[in-house]
């Protein structure tokens, strides 16, 4: 393949950094697409028999249509798809084979996917996250600093998410810092060290990821692969952790 043809085939990428860094690091641009093809839903409040509160919420985690990573892609693969058209890069194939080798790829994460997101949400919805900390910490006092990184590990890890792992403990890690007399900037900091390293053997993103190379591979081996650097990054969180608290 010529190498100026050979070039194109980079261009669905091209698209979607340009695209995508046009709208959104303009804070004009940014602002509109943020504002406009908002979806969300409303949910009443929720109380569960041992007392667990959830007010209700309005607009409920916003789907930003026009800010979403989803439509970038989208335009980025629709634009690829016209260039390689123009440039003879592609070789047409029919529908039902496309869709075929689509639902293929996908089916083997989808299920497990959704049916995590739900699990997660249950667990956050009726406190039981909250409970297991909160117990975590009455049972260990002074000692809970080792655990701190290790609860925001845990929070990554059950939803896939650093931000929702910090939405969950960071609360808890600034009043358990209150109670321990602690600075809280060291355990919040350890809350999110420990997020970012849970979520690297976290099940939604291991899923993801098997799913985007086209599987071919059980998400235990994945996570066998990454579980020792994982572990060494954790227990290093922990070791400064440590000492920032003893430096005072």
């Amino acid at each position: 393949m010529a190498p100026r043809r050979a070039g194109w085939l980079v261009a669905p990428y091209l698209y979607l950094l340009g695209v995508a860094l046009a709208v959104l690091l303009v804070p004009p641009s940014r602002d509109w697409v943020d504002r406009h093809l908002v979806l969300a839903l409303d949910f009443p409040g929720t109380t569960t028999s041992v007392g667990w509160h959830s007010p209700a919420v309005a607009d409920y985690t916003p789907l930003r249509l026009l800010s979403h990573p989803g439509t970038y892609l989208l335009l980025a693969c629709g634009l690829g798809y016209l260039t390689y058209r123009v440039v003879g890069l592609w070789h047409r194939r029919p529908a039902r084979e496309l869709a075929r080798a689509w639902f293929d790829s996908v089916q083997s994460s989808a299920v497990s996917i959704v049916s995590l997101a739900c699990v997660t949400t249950l667990l956050i919805e009726a406190g039981m996250v909250s409970v297991l900390a909160r117990g975590v910490v009455s049972a260990t006092g002074s000692a809970y600093p080792g655990l701190s990184a290790l609860i925001g590990g845990l929070g990554s890890f059950l939803t896939g998410s650093t931000t929702s792992s910090n939405a969950l403990f960071s609360a808890l890690q600034a009043q358990s810092a209150d109670l321990l007399h602690l600075p809280q900037p060291v355990l919040l900091a350890a809350q999110t060290a420990g997020a970012n390293v849970g979520n690297s053997v976290a099940p939604v993103i291991v899923l993801i990821g098997i799913g985007a190379v086209g599987g071919g591979v059980r998400p235990p081996e994945v996570v066998k692969t990454v579980l020792l650097g994982s572990s060494v990054l954790l227990a290093t969180v922990t070791a400064m952790t440590l000492l920032l608290i003893a430096l005072g």
